[in-house]
């Protein structure tokens, strides 16, 4: 019995290794990718005029955050103002960019 058990789990583990072949790209699949990167750039640039239009602080925090790496510490030594404080701005901004990103989107 142990022998059979173990011929049928070598063989699940066997079947589960092998992925199946890449799916073979269609007219409609570079289609949809090309429209989906559109869509992704028009996003981008979208957000990034509205972050342009925040307040110096906002927008400097914003980018240093989220484009520059830059931690609550960096840039509030940048803005002249408590990590904390930055931290609540950045993330106010944020909630008023999902807001009026949700507001433009088509």
């Amino acid at each position: 019995m142990p022998g059979r058990a173990r011929g049928r789990a070598d063989g699940f583990g066997q079947a589960v290794t092998e992925l199946p072949p890449d799916p073979i790209e269609t007219p409609l699949d570079a289609l949809v990718a090309h429209d989906q990167e559109r869509d992704s750039e028009r996003l981008g640039a979208r957000l990034a005029a509205l972050v342009d239009k925040l307040e110096d602080d906002a927008r400097v925090g914003i980018w240093m955050r989220f484009a520059g790496d830059a931690s609550f510490e960096q840039i509030g030594e940048a803005l002249q103002r408590p990590p904390h404080a930055v931290r609540a701005l950045v993330y106010r901004q944020l909630a008023l960019l999902r807001k009026r990103l949700a507001e433009v989107e088509p």
